[in-house]
């Protein structure tokens, strides 16, 4: 009954969500990402990178996450409610799993209740929840805690016999058992492991999970004994089966990893990257006591990382490191273990994304706390079970207002995610210098027709970006696009030329400029080496294959054009246009049997 009313309140604190639009990445990996229309072909899920469009290796690889979209459109549909449905279920499942997990770790089903709530509706949350990529997060987090519940199911000793079990003359003496004599069969462990595996499939954030679990045992099982963890090395050591089983999966489909930086950190030397890392962990705690500020986009190009010891927020968080060292040591001589657990289960969970070990291209976003803010909640509520005891009615009060506190915010933050115009108009309010704010904000006026604005739009992200040190070709691609549909053909040729010259492999200017200059002879042949560029870089895309093919027909070079147009017909055999276009250079060359040949397949495609 419990578990059900914390599924159901954290439902219910993020289904402000479900009319929500696709929005960021929602946009390439899921709305505009063929490969979800090919559901049952799981070889190519398990076998492909995580791609959200034809470009290609983007390094990613979620095959159960892609997956799930797959079957998502085809229960749903290509729109966006499906997803969210399946986000808000998952947020609800989730938050029952932690309930179900700290009941059985601690013996107090209030406290149980509390961390159950304050993880399943912090509003720290709402970009995982509200954003339909964050299914993903949602994934990896709901296995990770059902294979931890399966892997206490097995380790964990029967509720009643803890302090026998544990005692620390037992524990002298050598007489405690390495696994309880009611333990559960060794299946328990096998699902766990299992499970593991599903959850890496969604995201690999949660490969931590054997330290965390190892974190609890010790705490809440253990309770500080090393001894008694000692003896179950055994079964932490089966973790790695699912782990090396993912990364060799991961291996074959995308390669190794590779060590992005984010541009904002680009120019800061490790020491540097390691106080700002130190200043981000500090906002991250702060905003789970008090989230007020959630932003869509952290990076901030009027802002770039190198940070000294003088800065306040790395001063602040400095201190905060100190305050909290005298914490643990606090709780370590109270025995405090829930909260102990609590803050060891942030710490491990956050460290692989803190960029202290090693970059990940993303200096702070909400999201990257979603599995370590269950630290938190554990932390909290070991509070809360401590006041529960001088005062039942006053905490249970407090609680109450907390969780309303965060269900309203996380109500109300959801809807700043409702389209992308309101997620970008919030997000530069609060952040103007995220440059990617204005490009995304400049297509979402463009759609509503609003071109003044657009373009105003991608002026400033290229004034944040390139005045930071940082080109940015796609702010210029689009303003150029934007320019030369209103007829400012001179300054539109002037953005694509500064792109070509800066970025000589960008297809997107390759292909617009060497459209633009096909019809005039004086700049035609320029047009076709730009356009010979633009195939070279996307062999399967037909654009510019077309644009070549038309180039070269006014330049009278047919046999040439028609060669470009037979190149294309492995990839578009099936476009009609590709055969018109044939037909008339297969004409122009004299083959007239082929050319009617070619009209007749054109006119078979086109259905006449």
């Amino acid at each position: 009954m419990w578990a059900a009313l914390v599924a159901v309140l954290a439902f219910a604190a993020f289904a402000t969500s479900l009319p929500n639009e696709f929005v960021y990445d929602d946009l390439g990996v899921i709305r505009d990402n063929p490969r979800l229309d090919d559901t049952w072909n799981l070889r190519l899920f398990f076998t492909a990178p995580n791609l959200s469009d034809a470009d290609g290796n983007n390094g990613l690889y979620r095959p159960l996450f892609i997956w799930s979209l797959a079957l998502l459109r085809a229960v749903f549909g290509a729109g966006p409610f499906g997803v969210h449905l399946a986000n808000v279920l998952v947020n609800g499942l989730l938050a029952a799993a932690v309930y179900a997990l700290v009941r059985r770790l601690v013996d107090s089903r209030p406290v149980a209740i509390a961390v159950a709530l304050l993880y399943g509706l912090h509003p720290v949350h709402t970009e995982v929840v509200a954003n339909g990529v964050g299914l993903a997060e949602l994934g990896a987090a709901l296995f990770g805690v059902l294979a931890a519940l399966a892997h206490f199911a097995y380790v964990a000793p029967p509720r009643g016999v803890e302090e026998r079990v544990l005692s620390r003359a037992e524990r002298r003496r050598g007489e405690v058992a390495s696994e309880p004599a009611a333990s559960p069969g060794r299946w328990l462990h096998v699902v766990a492991i299992a499970l593991y595996f599903v959850a890496l499939c969604f995201k690999e954030s949660v490969a931590v999970l054997p330290a965390l679990l190892l974190v609890l045992d010790f705490a809440l099982v253990a309770r500080g004994s090393w001894r008694v963890v000692m003896m179950r090395l055994g079964l932490y050591a089966a973790y790695a089966i699912p782990l090396v089983l993912f990364l060799i999966l991961r291996q074959s489909a995308v390669g190794g990893f590779e060590v992005a930086v984010q541009e904002t950190m680009a120019a800061a030397s490790l020491f540097e990257r390691w106080l700002l890392a130190s200043e981000v962990l500090a906002k991250y705690v702060a905003q789970l006591f008090l989230p007020l500020q959630l932003c869509a986009e952290y990076s901030d190009y009027r802002d770039l990382a190198p940070r000294s010891l003088g800065d306040v927020w790395v001063l602040a968080s400095l201190g905060m490191w100190l305050a909290l060292a005298g914490v643990v040591y606090a709780l370590r001589v109270q025995k405090g273990w829930l909260a102990l657990a609590g803050i060891a289960w942030f710490f491990v969970a956050i460290l692989p994304v803190s960029n202290l070990l090693f970059p990940i291209g993303t200096a702070r976003a909400d999201r990257l706390v979603f599995l370590p803010s269950l630290g938190f909640a554990l932390a909290l509520g070991a509070l809360f079970g401590a006041a529960i005891e001088r005062s039942r009615w006053v905490a249970w009060g407090a609680l109450v207002l907390v969780v309303a506190g965060f269900g309203m915010r996380s109500a109300m933050r959801s809807i700043d995610w409702r389209t992308q115009e309101s997620l970008w108009r919030v997000t530069l309010e609060q952040n103007p210098g995220a440059a990617v704010g204005w490009t995304l904000l400049g297509d979402s006026e463009a759609q509503l027709g609003k071109t003044a604005e657009a373009e105003d739009c991608y002026r400033r992200a290229i004034e944040v970006r390139d005045g930071a040190g940082f080109f940015y070709p796609e702010a210029h691609n689009k303003l150029a696009a934007s320019l030369l549909a209103r007829g400012e053909r001179d300054e539109a040729e002037s953005h694509y030329r500064l792109v070509v010259t800066r970025r000589p492999q960008q297809f997107v200017a390759l292909c617009n400029l060497g459209e633009m200059l096909l019809r005039e002879p004086s700049t035609r042949a320029e047009s076709i080496e730009l356009l010979r560029r633009a195939v070279a870089v996307k062999p399967a895309e037909l654009a510019p294959r077309v644009n070549l093919s038309q180039a070269l027909k006014l330049e009278g070079r047919f046999a040439e054009g028609l060669a470009t147009l037979d190149a294309a017909l492995p990839y578009h055999g099936g476009d009609a246009l590709v055969w018109e276009l044939k037909a008339d250079l297969e004409q122009l060359t004299g083959n007239a049997a082929a050319a009617t040949q070619s009209s007749a397949r054109a006119r078979q495609l086109r259905g006449k």
